[in-house]
């Protein structure tokens, strides 16, 4: 583990101007490990909600980090995603990851944070409002990447800069943000049966 628990002068930049930073060895190993266990154990159901898998915030100095950070309380964190996913091919990283940074119009990935459609969601029929917002996501990897572009997270250095502006012209525009709305044309929400796609 780091020797100081918080963000450098230079991490912190790096955080504002492109939106995400890197924080090796942030999270204690030991966590890490027993996260690791509960997630391979195939005994464990729900392991986003697991004691193991929630230290590795509530224990380590992430949770103290977003304390000093918002200069405050967060919500608090009660579950986690644990996900698991192939790499993305090579020659199909240009279709998530764009250059220069693509508006969320133009962009084909996931951005978490914003509806796949439009509309009522399928857990919630009163929440009608594309845009889930957050302050912060944060990624703990339980694995070794040994060179870019091999895991199953990924983020756009700068995105949350372009996603603002966009938002804004579609506010400026009347709205609705996010998908359907001004600039980002949908079209009509029919859900594979048994899946979570279009």
């Amino acid at each position: 583990m780091r020797a100081t628990p918080s963000m450098t002068t230079a991490e912190r930049r790096t955080f504002v101007e492109d939106g995400v930073v890197i924080l090796p060895d942030f999270v204690p190993l030991d966590l890490c490990r027993a996260a690791v266990e509960t997630v391979e154990d195939a005994a464990t159901e729900n392991a986003g909600v697991s004691e193991s898998v929630l230290a590795l915030y509530h224990r380590s100095p992430l949770s103290g980090l977003f304390r000093e950070l918002l200069g405050g309380e967060p919500q608090p964190v009660t579950g986690a995603q644990v996900a698991f996913r192939r790499p993305t091919p090579p020659e199909q990283l240009d279709m998530y990851m764009g250059e220069p940074t693509p508006s969320p119009a133009d962009w084909n990935g996931h951005v978490d944070g914003i509806a796949i459609h439009a509309g009522p969601h399928k857990d919630d029929p009163d929440r009608e409002a594309p845009i889930i917002s957050f302050t912060c996501l944060v990624g703990v990897a339980l694995n070794d990447q040994t060179k870019p572009d091999c895991g199953n997270f990924g983020a756009l250095p700068g995105s949350h800069a372009s996603n603002a502006a966009f938002f804004a012209q579609q506010a400026a525009a009347g709205g609705p943000l996010g998908p359907g709305g001004p600039g980002w044309p949908v079209e009509p929400w029919r859900r594979a049966e048994g899946s979570n796609a279009s």
